[in-house]
C-alpha cells in the first residue's frame, strides 16, 4: 500500500504540479499547514494558519477546472452500449452500459476530474504574517512547513489506482447513455460491477479535496525569506 501511496503522489506532483494528501478523501482546507513527505510527496496536515493567528481572505473560481491523465502502459478502457454483446473476458451483461478498465501487471493510475479551485487572495499580506511568525521565537512554526493556498474541491472525481498485477475493473451507468461517457460524472449513477485485485479510491465522488497548492517559505537560512509556490 505504500508503494501506491509513493506512486500516487509522484503522479499528482509531475503531472499535475500539485499535491494530494493519501488516504484519498482525507479532509483538507486552504490554509492547512503542514508537510510534505519525503516518498511520494504526499500532504500530511498538522493545522492551519488560524491556529497560528493568521487570518487570510479568499476567492472561489467561478469556472471548473478539468483534470484528466492516464498513467500506465497498455490501459484499456472500452466503453460498452446497451444492446452490445460484452467483450471477451467482461461481466458486463448485454443490456447494461458500462466500461471495462484493463491493466497489466505495471502498477496504473486511471484519472478523470472536475474541481472549483478556491485560493488565498494575497499572497503578499501572508507572506510577511509567516515571516512575522518565524521570527517570533515563542511559536512553533517549523521550517519545513508548508502551506495550502489553493484547493480544487471536487463536483465530480474519478481515480482509479492499479495494484501492479494484471486487473480490471468494471463500471456501469445508467440506462440510456451515451458511451463513451464521462467517467467523473457524478449524475450518471456510476458502479464498480466488478473489481479485481484493485484499489478503487474514489468513483464520481463530490465534495472533498483531491489536489492542493502549497507554498512554503524559502532563503530563510540567508535571511531574505520569500514564500514561494513548491516546486518552482
Amino acid at each position: 500500500m505504500a508503494s501506491m501511496a509513493c506512486l500516487y503522489g509522484k503522479a499528482i506532483r509531475d503531472e499535475l504540479e500539485l499535491f494530494a494528501s493519501w488516504p484519498i478523501g482525507t479532509q483538507l482546507s486552504l490554509g492547512d499547514v503542514g508537510f510534505l513527505t519525503k516518498k511520494g510527496k504526499l500532504f500530511e496536515r498538522w493545522n492551519n494558519l488560524k491556529d497560528f493567528g493568521i487570518n487570510f481572505v479568499s476567492q472561489k473560481a467561478t469556472i471548473v477546472t478539468d483534470f484528466d491523465f492516464t498513467l500506465g502502459k497498455h490501459v484499456k478502457i472500452l466503453f460498452k452500449a446497451a444492446g452490445e454483446a460484452p467483450l471477451d473476458g467482461s461481466f458486463l451483461t448485454t443490456a447494461q452500459v458500462g466500461v471495462s478498465l484493463v491493466f497489466d501487471r505495471k502498477s496504473s493510475i486511471v484519472l478523470r476530474a472536475h474541481t472549483k479551485e478556491e485560493f488565498i487572495r494575497d499572497l503578499q499580506k501572508l507572506e510577511a504574517e509567516v515571516i512575522r511568525k518565524t521570527r517570533d521565537k515563542t511559536n512553533k512554526w517549523k521550517s519545513d512547513f508548508v502551506i495550502v493556498t489553493a484547493t480544487y474541491e471536487s463536483v465530480g472525481t474519478t481515480i482509479i489506482l492499479s495494484s501492479g498485477r494484471s486487473s480490471r475493473v468494471e463500471i456501469t451507468a445508467n440506462a440510456g447513455i451515451d458511451i463513451p461517457f464521462d467517467l467523473a460524472d457524478a449524475q450518471i449513477g456510476l458502479e464498480a460491477s466488478v473489481s479485481c485485485q484493485k484499489l478503487i479510491k474514489a468513483l464520481a465522488r463530490k465534495k472533498f479535496i483531491p489536489f492542493v497548492c502549497v507554498h512554503h517559505l524559502k532563503g530563510t537560512n540567508w535571511n531574505n525569506p520569500t514564500l514561494s509556490r513548491y516546486g518552482s
